[in-house]
């Protein structure tokens, strides 16, 4: 039985525009002694101000169980939130005394077999800090038909849930092996879990009609047994990245998973309020005022959408208010909000069908819409006072990230106290963070949108007054905000929905 050490960087994401990878080396190990040598250097290294000084994840020891024909008997596999972020560790690495004294002792005591970089698609099931055993199997496909193998995965993850006792992950291979496009990882809590499991395959209706659909257009390559041998998670643990991953309920996003887009999605014990949300940047067309917009959405859209949208949908248009005119260049904005990104996509469907023609032609001959974004929009704190349709609130916006050193769990827990803070204010409003993941600028820089609504200008005014004098005495923050933008939102349709 061959043995494995890998380490897995597990690595908290700030930029937009990237997404998350992990890098494989596999590298031959002779002897126990030299294997004990590496674990020691790898102990020695973890454990350093270095480390946690410039990790900002957690590190994995794995051992393979069995890894096919390759003579690699070891491996580190670093997960990092972008490719940019791979490269800074590893110029620190190799820069630095601590680096430089792993790499002797790497180096004296193994020999380089082969690299890998991967960049993780999705996960599924559910994600266990307790899952140690991983079989890594191996896959190609033409990359026409990358939206097939995504849905094929959603699709087993439905027909299983509740009786697959792990969690697995969809990567796909982007630089180090040809023959490889993508891998399918799947973890338990044990090699008796793996094989109860295994021995039910060729049975289980879900899993047969799963490689029946992979049969079509996917070429299975191998695969790979480890297990995790030693676990440093000082920074972030497996059910944080893993649940960080994957998507809430059906809707996996867009699937070219950016850092932002889910790293807020992960609470201790529970997953925080979502909403598919949709946002829009128009200018009038000549002549056209908010007035027209209402009327188009009281006479036109709202008729339409109670008739043929089987999904519920909530709209307001947005007034620039409160802006600098160099930042905020357009009329008027529209927001939208479902239940999830998949009720979004339904609508999103009916807009373009032929019985919607009619409707969409004259929202264009109204507005000219130069800008469409996707967001996950994610509940901080729960309004007092609910939209009522035919309505106006006030909405400050601004772009924030999270200070550095601090986790998404810091930044769940700080929601409590400004939730208290804000009741002793008397907000009647409610807190969203709206985290990007399509179609929004690559220039911006923060992790999210920070939303915070009022019912009043008195409202607003107040809680400034409080804030500049500082009344009340404030929570510590964990995240950095620029200036708030804050418009004025009415409610153009209200259709009230359950919350994920």
């Amino acid at each position: 039985m061959k043995k494995l050490l890998t380490i897995i960087l597990i690595f908290s994401s700030i930029n937009v525009a990237a997404g998350q990878v992990w890098a494989q080396y596999d590298f031959q190990v002779e002897s126990a002694e030299a294997q004990a040598k590496i674990i020691a250097a790898s102990n020695e290294l973890m454990s350093s101000e270095f480390a946690k000084e410039n990790l900002k994840g957690s590190v994995h020891l794995d051992a393979y169980i069995s890894n096919g024909s390759s003579s690699a008997t070891h491996s580190f596999a670093v997960l990092q939130p972008s490719m940019a972020a791979h490269q800074d560790w590893m110029m620190a690495l190799q820069t630095s005394p601590e680096g430089q004294k792993f790499y002797s002792v790497l180096n004296s005591n193994s020999t380089a077999i082969s690299e890998r970089i991967n960049s993780f698609i999705g996960s599924y099931g559910t994600a266990s800090n307790n899952d140690y055993v991983w079989l890594i199997h191996q896959l190609t496909i033409d990359p026409a038909d990358t939206q097939r193998l995504i849905k094929a995965f959603e699709q087993v993850d439905k027909d299983i849930e509740g009786q697959f006792p792990g969690q697995f992950g969809l990567s796909a291979v982007a630089f180090g092996q040809d023959d490889v496009t993508h891998l399918l990882t799947v973890g338990y809590e044990s090699v008796a879990e793996m094989e109860s499991w295994e021995d039910q395959v060729a049975t289980n209706e879900g899993t047969q009609k799963f490689l029946k659909t992979m049969s079509k257009f996917a070429e299975w390559k191998g695969n790979d047994l480890l297990y995790n041998a030693i676990v440093f998670d000082f920074a972030r643990n497996k059910e944080d990245f893993y649940s960080i991953i994957r998507g809430k309920n059906e809707e996996i996003f867009i699937w070219n998973f950016t850092d932002n887009q889910s790293k807020f999605l992960l609470a201790d014990d529970h997953m925080p309020i979502t909403y598919g949300m949709e946002g829009y940047q128009c200018n009038y067309k000549e002549g056209v005022t908010l007035n027209d917009l209402v009327e188009f959405t009281n006479e036109d859209l709202n008729p339409y959408a109670d008739k043929s949208w089987s999904a519920p949908y909530s709209g307001f248009y947005l007034t620039p208010f409160l802006r600098s005119g160099d930042e905020v260049t357009f009329d008027v904005g529209w927001v939208g909000f479902t239940r999830n990104h998949k009720d979004m996509g339904i609508i999103q469907d009916s807009w373009f069908s032929d019985e919607a023609a009619e409707t969409f032609a004259k929202w264009e001959s109204l507005a000219d819409c130069f800008s469409q974004g996707y967001y996950m929009a994610i509940e901080a704190r729960t309004p007092k006072v609910q939209f009522s349709e035919g309505q106006n609130s006030f909405w400050a916006i601004r772009s924030c990230s999270l200070n550095e050193g601090k986790s998404v769990n810091d930044l769940l827990e700080s929601d409590k106290a400004w939730n208290v803070y804000m009741d002793k204010l008397g907000h009647t409003g409610g807190v969203w963070r709206w985290v990007p993941i399509a179609g929004t600028p690559n220039s911006f820089e923060g992790d999210f949108l920070l939303n915070i609504t009022f019912n009043s200008w008195e409202e607003y005014g107040s809680i400034q007054d409080d804030r500049f004098w500082e009344k009340t005495p404030r929570p510590e923050s964990v995240i950095s905000c620029d200036n708030p933008r804050v418009y004025s939102a009415f409610n153009a349709r209200n259709r009230p929905f359950n919350t994920n």
